[in-house]
């Protein structure tokens, strides 16, 4: 069995994903900006029906407030907007490739996880406006 480091070691990266997979290509799409209105109520899609921590709607509440709050249902909503697929692609050119068929990547349900190197790399291209380079691990 090979040995694998910590940064290299793949985990779910749950809530770290909604603003890499979900707000990030919403916005890049044109879709939504940060004080854009999303729905925040208990709803569910096809058979899957994502909560909030905290069990609190709001009804709607702003991009902003939502990465702010780590809300759930906004992501899960939000990314049903648009598409899976064009949250993959967007992943894609971070170099992360997502493996996973539905809303639930919103909240980082993966079949693999990603590594925390994919995550910060992921994190850097958002801060180098949308430029990606490859984290490096020394």
């Amino acid at each position: 069995m090979k040995r694998v480091s910590r940064a290299e070691a793949r985990r779910s990266p749950g809530s770290l994903l909604k603003p890499i997979a979900v707000y990030a290509p919403a916005m890049e799409e044109g879709l939504f900006h940060p004080y854009s209105l999303l729905t925040n109520e208990k709803m569910t899609f096809d058979d899957y029906t994502p909560r909030n921590y905290n069990n609190e709607y709001t009804a709607e509440m702003t991009m902003y407030d939502a990465i702010k709050d780590s809300a759930n249902v906004p992501a899960v909503w939000t990314l049903d907007q648009f598409s899976v697929q064009t949250a993959k692609n967007y992943m894609a050119r971070q170099a992360m490739a997502i493996e996973g068929d539905g809303l639930s990547i919103a909240l980082g349900g993966l079949q693999d996880g990603l590594t925390p190197l994919e995550v910060a790399g992921a994190y850097r291209t958002l801060a180098n406006e949308g430029i990606y380079f490859r984290a490096l691990l020394y």
